[in-house]
């Protein structure tokens, strides 16, 4: 809702400063750490993921900005390993909808730093996993936290 709000406020806005809306895109690269299952320890590759969304940047000063984004980010791993002669192959996605708020302070016209909060609403998870040539699905999100701050 803050998004839209802030939508109606650049639209307002953009005759009088140099806000600016837009499309943002990109690639994610992501892994899941180490994870413990039964007692064994698994350390995760990292997965390529999509990121894409709208954002709004307006001018609070010459020097500070302020930058509401709504992105849907893919997270996750790959597994490739064997485990007393077992062998475990798979992938795990997560996909959020990832909404920070930030402030930014230019350090010259061309870079800016950017600090604040991001919440992040869990959309759905898939894991296919392939046990000695057995593979299973699970798309369960019920282990994870539905929302995530930051």
């Amino acid at each position: 809702m803050l998004f839209v709000a802030l939508l109606g406020f650049a639209g307002k806005s953009n005759a009088q400063s140099s806000t600016r809306v837009g499309i943002k895109a990109g690639l994610t690269y992501t892994t899941l750490g180490t994870g413990t299952s039964s007692g064994l320890s698994i350390n995760y590759d990292y997965r390529p993921g999509f990121q894409g969304g709208l954002f709004v940047e307006t001018p609070l000063s010459e020097s500070v900005l302020f930058t509401a984004q709504a992105l849907y980010t893919q997270k996750g791993a790959n597994v490739n390993t064997t485990i007393s002669g077992t062998t475990f192959t798979g992938s795990t996605t997560v996909s959020y909808i990832d909404v920070p708020v930030l402030v930014g302070f230019k350090a010259n016209p061309k870079l800016a730093f950017y600090v604040g909060p991001q919440v992040s609403f869990l959309m759905s998870t898939k894991s296919v996993l392939t046990i000695n040539g057995v593979t299973g699905t699970d798309t369960d999100k019920s282990p994870l936290k539905s929302t995530v701050f930051g």
